[in-house]
Parts: structure tokens; sequence; C-alpha cells
């Protein structure tokens, strides 16, 4: 009996660890219920878990939800010109204080253009002031070596078929520059990868942007979970 009872809670208690580890922190992650059109100025940091758009000029891009075939619901990111991950994006702060571990971001895209094929860029950001940069490290980056690449942000060249994308961040661990190291110490500015507070994982949201000019792209279920 008393093995049928043990059994029973490490079941249990499995299954909990499971279904947290498995939750999506996304609020919906499927844009069913979120709607924007905006080509203009809009600085607004919203609540917790509720999508928004962020643009810090107008005539940047055109940040949209759209009806897709296949996939429904999805955000429509209209480049216009050369603009940056940081100040042009569309975002979601999320709702859970978070725990240190490795979390996942998943989400399907597409490019609308065979040329330019865009360059999205995925990032978790604490919710610090626009010029005070603090970010989440990416998991599988070290930056040491890999001097050449960013350990902030996950940087990919969409194609024309609708894809899976993952990345996985350290959400143990932040760093105070998203450019890559290599550059950040030719330039003599400060570069440093520590671990992250309490604080840091109570306000953070998610970004999702485009770098490259005159580019468009569709992206959809998005998903936000902790895998370790």
């Amino acid at each position: 009996m008393k093995k049928i009872s043990l059994l029973f809670v490490v079941s249990l208690t499995l299954g909990l660890f499971t279904t947290q580890a498995q939750k999506n922190l996304i609020k919906d992650g499927k844009f069913e219920n979120t709607y924007f059109n905006v080509n203009d100025i809009v600085r607004k940091m919203p609540d917790k878990g509720v999508w928004f758009p962020y643009l810090t000029g107008d005539r940047l891009a055109v940040l949209s939800v759209v009806d897709d075939e296949e996939k429904g619901k999805a955000v429509m990111f209209q480049s216009l010109t050369h603009v940056s991950y940081a100040y042009s994006y569309v975002g979601q702060r999320i709702q859970e204080d978070l725990d240190a571990g490795i979390y996942q971001v998943g989400f399907w895209a597409k490019s609308l253009l065979d040329d330019p094929k865009p360059v999205v860029n995925v990032y978790l950001r604490v919710n610090t002031s626009p010029n005070n940069f603090l970010f989440f490290k990416l998991a599988d980056v070290n930056p040491e070596e890999n001097p050449n690449k960013s350990i902030a942000l996950w940087q990919k060249h969409i194609t024309g078929q609708w894809k899976y994308y993952t990345i996985d961040f350290d959400l143990g661990q932040t760093v105070n520059n998203a450019g890559n190291y290599k550059l950040a110490k030719d330039k003599g500015t400060p570069f440093s990868v520590v671990k992250s507070a309490k604080m840091d994982r109570k306000d953070l949201y998610l970004g999702i942007s485009c770098t490259t000019r005159n580019a468009q792209f569709l992206f959809t279920d998005v998903t936000l979970t902790k895998v370790k």
C-alpha cells in the first residue's frame, strides 16, 4: 500500500512538472483575439499578456493582424526601410513571474516575397527603459566561442514556405549588449553576461522584428515554454 501511495505521489509530482514545463506562457499565440493595423508612431507598452505593435517613427513599417488561408490569423510585418529590432517590433509582456531555466520560443513564419528574404529577429528582453538594454542570453551561444554572433538576438532568413522555428533562451543569464562580442570589444562598449536577478524575470517581453528593408513576412502560433 505504501509503495502504491509513493508511486502515486511521484507520478503526480512528475505530471505537475510536465504540465508546468509545457504550459504556453504566451497569451493568444494564434492572434485569434488580437487586432492592430499601424504604420505610425506608437510607443505604448501595454499590460502583461497583450500583443502590441511598437514603432518609434512613421514610415518605418506596417504591423498588422491579417487572415492567412493556411494558418488563419497571423501578424504581417512589412518593413518599409531598414528598421531596428529594438525600436520596431511586435511584442508581448510575459504575464507570469518566471524561474531561472531554459525557455523555448516557437512560431510558424514565412516570407511573402521571394526577394528580399527577411532577416527575422527574436529576443527576450527585460522591460527596462528604452535606452537601458538588458536581454536574456541565447542558450546555445558562447560569446568567446562565437565572437561574431549576437548572444541575445536570434537572427534567421525566413523562406517563402511556412516553417516552424524554435529558439532556446537561458533565463538564468542576462546580457547588456545585443551586438556581438567582437564588435562591442572593438568599440570599447561594455559587454557583460551575468546571472539574472529575480526582478529581471518578473517583467520581460518577447520581441519579434525584421531588419531587412522592404521585406514582408507572416508569423503565428507563438509559444513560450519552459523546457529545462
